[in-house]
């Protein structure tokens, strides 16, 4: 039954005076309606309890037998109730909403008060009621409430306003509208490039679409100087930045907009705050600042108890930090509790990067054979293309190396080789995989002579030490185990040490 259960999700969201709000409301005013409002009070009973009880069970216990209509009447009367409740002012400003979002629902329900009072031809007072809701719709930049509250100032002021008046409150509402039209242009575009942004994962497959964008919300926010605006071009600006590795230049915008979210109600949220202080860690990741990082991570993590979403995005650039850090054993703590909590929201391709990076560990801990049986069960990588699919091919390579697996690798490296060159025609593969599986079918032909590999391919090598963007290792990449540091310690006899190569890096 759609109704219940959409009644039951509704009362499920209720906090505690919510509940006590409806309650009140169920048993208010009692006269004739004592038998209905009782009906209802035995219904919410049921949908209050942990056991979750069938509507053939509840329409017996309420009724003494099934009254499908009887019963859905009553279901549709307590969702009403209870959306009534949600209304209520000490509800909403007790609610765990961000301040703008309160205002929004407090000034839209003033409006309806407001042409209420109007149609019973109440005026006192009115003008003043209009004007506070105008003050704050301009302060939070609600312009539809504001292009409203000015329409109906027109309207109830009439031919009391002088010509002068009368114009200016035009003037007024041809700005809001202009304001109200401009923010849902930038919110749509934002949200489209937003969209993009999430389904991508290459940021030159929307290069050009977001050079687009940002000139134009640029253009808007210069024309109404709307804060809100001013918050998403900032937002895909930080995007930009980072997209072209200028993440000095990206932190830059990051405190910009700290500073534009503190000092505008009208973006103003603790939610806001604490994500742009976890996108700022993030970024002293890539600017090698990891005790910075740290910093900010704590602090982040004040705005976002109990909400295990973010708590993981959190936890995900911790476990970054403690991993550039050379610190392995709280690295493999972090991952297992990553890996823990996305199980239980079933995302498998994210479950699958996280159990990857697991495998990465065990390789660099020695333990390669179940690195191997880790990484070959990541099959929601083989979906991605132009990254964590290749990085997982050269990782399984790597393993079978390692346990000498040798006519494997050789089986491997042809397979990687066909699939590179079918992947190369549609779509732009970076040119450090190219290089690195040059090296490794070199290897297999040298067999696995790692010295004269290494210094018969030493232009490669040195592409990949450089620090040119094409050819060298990136942080945050699939690559936790750095292909060049691997072969360097296979020709030196030496095991891959990764607190001494993080260490050279991050230092």
């Amino acid at each position: 039954m759609n109704s219940l259960n959409q009644l039951r999700n509704i009362i499920s969201s209720f906090q505690g005076e919510e509940i006590k709000s409806l309650e009140k409301h169920i048993n208010y005013l009692k006269s004739g309606q004592d038998l209905q409002i009782s009906k209802s009070a035995q219904l919410l009973k049921f949908l209050l309890e942990s056991q979750v009880h069938s509507p053939t069970d509840i329409q017996k216990a309420i009724y003494g037998k099934q009254n499908y209509s009887a019963f859905n009447k009553l279901v549709n009367r307590l969702r009403e109730k209870a959306l009534e409740v949600m209304l209520f002012s000490s509800n909403i400003k007790s609610g765990s909403y961000a301040e703008r979002s309160r205002t929004i629902f407090e000034l839209r329900k003033r409006m309806i008060q407001i042409d209420m009072l109007i149609l019973k031809g109440l005026r006192r007072n009115i003008l003043e009621e209009i004007n506070l809701v105008i003050k704050k719709a301009k302060e939070y930049e609600i312009y539809d409430v504001l292009v409203q509250a000015l329409h109906t100032k027109q309207r109830f002021q009439g031919v009391d306003l002088g010509q002068s008046q009368a114009d200016n409150l035009k003037i007024e509402i041809q700005k809001a509208e202009f304001q109200w039209t401009s923010l849902n242009y930038s919110q749509s575009k934002f949200n489209e490039l937003i969209s993009m942004i999430n389904s991508s994962s290459n940021p030159d497959s929307y290069k050009t679409e977001l050079a687009f964008g940002l000139g134009l919300l640029k253009t808007e926010y210069e024309r109404t100087d709307s804060a809100t605006i001013g918050y998403y071009y900032k937002l895909l600006l930080v995007e930009k930045f980072q997209n072209e590795k200028n993440y000095k230049k990206a932190g830059e915008s990051l405190i910009e907009l700290i500073t534009l979210i503190d000092n505008n109600s009208s973006v103003y949220s603790k939610f806001r705050i604490g994500s742009m202080t976890l996108n700022i860690a993030n970024n002293f990741i890539f600017l090698k600042e990891l005790d910075a990082s740290l910093e900010k991570l704590i602090i982040a993590k004040e705005y976002f108890a109990n909400q295990p979403v973010n708590l993981a995005i959190l936890n995900e650039i911790e476990f970054y930090n403690l991993f550039y850090r050379g610190d392995l054993d709280q690295s493999s703590l972090c991952l297992d509790d990553l890996i823990k909590y996305t199980r239980t929201v079933n995302t498998p391709l994210l479950l699958d990067k996280r159990i990857f990076f697991k495998g990465c560990l065990r390789f660099i801990q020695g333990d390669y054979q179940q690195a191997l049986d880790l990484i070959i069960d990541c099959n929601e990588l083989d979906k991605d293309k132009e990254g964590w699919n290749i990085t997982k091919r050269i990782m399984i390579t790597l393993c079978r190396i390692e346990i000498q697996d040798y006519e494997s690798v050789d089986l491997k490296i042809n397979s990687l080789d066909k699939f590179i060159k079918r992947l190369l025609k549609t779509k732009n593969v970076r040119p450090r995989y190219l290089i690195i599986i040059r090296i490794l079918r070199k290897l297999i032909n040298e067999n696995f002579d790692y010295r004269k590999v290494y210094t018969s391919r030493l232009k490669y090598f040195n592409l990949l030490s450089s620090d040119d963007s094409d050819y060298r290792w990136e942080i945050k990449s699939p690559e936790l185990v750095i292909f060049d540091e691997w072969f360097r310690s296979k020709m030196k006899k030496k095991t891959y040490d990764h607190k001494i190569i993080m260490n050279n890096i991050f230092k």
